[in-house]
């Protein structure tokens, strides 16, 4: 007779970075439906309830129109159906493999502190100018 573990793997323990497969597995076994009490979000451990939530209308991004809306406006995130599929087609291209190919990531030919462009010219990466303030003190 196998025992069922009494609490859910812990996705944000060491162990689960290390190596989430085993977690996957237990989760996927015995717990189909966890509530993360730290992060106060849930997570579907098994492929068929995910393919249910996502075409239930029960479960619904709508929830976050009061987080989103007053400062972006209606977004992609708060539509449906016909709607939702129209404004999908017209971003995708952008997140296809082609583009990404195309993108000013750092490269292993790159030095520390710089990245290269698709142009070939060199530029400072994000994270190093926002360490340096934008202006100069008197």
């Amino acid at each position: 007779m196998t025992t069922t573990p009494s609490t859910a793997p812990d996705i944000l323990s060491p162990e689960f970075a290390a190596d989430p497969y085993p977690a996957y597995r237990t989760m996927r076994a015995d717990f189909p439906l966890i509530h993360h009490h730290t992060t106060g979000g849930y997570i579907i451990s098994r492929y068929e309830d995910v393919a249910r939530a996502f075409k239930d209308p029960v479960f619904t991004s709508h929830n976050y129109d009061w987080q989103i809306e007053p400062v972006h406006g209606r977004t992609i995130l708060q539509m449906d159906g016909r709607e939702h599929s129209v404004r999908r087609a017209l971003v995708a291209p952008a997140f296809r493999g082609r583009t990404y190919g195309r993108s000013s990531c750092p490269s292993s030919s790159a030095t520390p502190g710089t990245s290269s462009t698709p142009s070939g010219t060199r530029r400072k990466p994000i994270w190093w100018a926002s360490t340096r303030p934008a202006f100069r003190s008197t």
